[in-house]
């Protein structure tokens, strides 16, 4: 229950971002994985710093993020 109840807020960040009006910007500093990476993704302009890591397991596994 608690798992469904945390996708649920996150899916809320996704559309709330997706339907904002107005440009949504990211800068990601340090590691963003997971739930972070799809966040990341929803925003129209995403900038990294130096110390940026990204994790994207998905990708190396060829699975669909959880969120969409």
């Amino acid at each position: 229950a608690n798992r469904a109840l945390v996708l649920d807020k996150s899916i809320n960040v996704i559309r709330a971002i997706k339907s904002a009006p107005f440009y949504v910007v990211c800068l990601v500093e340090g590691l963003v994985a997971g739930a972070g990476v799809e966040i990341m993704l929803a925003c129209d302009r995403t900038y990294f710093a130096p110390s940026a890591r990204l994790n994207w397991s998905y990708g190396r596994l060829n699975l669909i993020p959880d969120m969409g």
